[in-house]
């Protein structure tokens, strides 16, 4: 989901600050966080069968491997809600070295041109196919600091509550990539 954020505010906060969002996207973020509140009820009542279960004796290995799975969900959700429209700063150079660096490497990670560039920022949109969600990757600068958000949607531009796992393991992977180039004589 596009959206309109205030960059300073957003630089200041360490996340991402909407601003004037319309009457889609208000019900789009209330559906994220109703949906996520909902799969982690249905976790909680889980893992309390799970518990009773045990406590009788009668556990099976399907019911203890789903049991697992729905925990492993509802953490994920758990995750996502947290972390949902946080910034994640990569110590830089200047901002100058910072911006090509990035640059560079969003068109390397994904495989396009198409990114959008301004003094403060960069960002980056792929829209939901059949089979892949929508990405949304925010970079903005502040100082020698490089600050990322990736998010997830599917084709409803609805956030994912499952994705924020992945995303910031995409994170660390730009990261690395990022500092193995600050540390390399490319940019000294």
């Amino acid at each position: 989901m596009r959206i309109k954020f205030c960059v300073k505010e957003s630089i200041r906060a360490r996340r991402i600050v909407p601003e004037n969002l319309s009457v889609s996207q208000r019900v789009n973020s209330l559906f994220f966080l109703f949906l996520s509140l909902i799969f982690l009820g249905v976790g909680v009542i889980t893992v309390t069968l799970f518990v009773k279960t045990i406590r009788s004796g009668n556990l099976s290995i399907p019911a203890w491997l789903f049991s697992l799975l729905i925990f492993l969900l509802c953490a994920a959700i758990l995750y996502s809600l947290l972390r949902d429209n946080r910034l994640t700063t990569i110590r830089g150079k200047g901002k100058a070295d910072n911006k090509r660096i990035i640059t560079s490497i969003l068109k390397e990670v994904y495989q396009t041109d198409l990114l959008y560039e301004s003094d403060e920022l960069i960002t980056y949109y792929r829209r939901a196919t059949l089979l892949k969600f929508a990405v949304r990757v925010i970079v903005l600068f502040d100082g020698n600091d490089v600050l990322i958000n990736i998010s997830r949607f599917n084709q409803l531009d609805i956030k994912s509550p499952f994705h924020e796992p992945l995303s910031q393991l995409k994170i660390k992977s730009i990261k690395e990539k990022f500092d193995a180039i600050i540390a390399s004589s490319q940019f000294r």
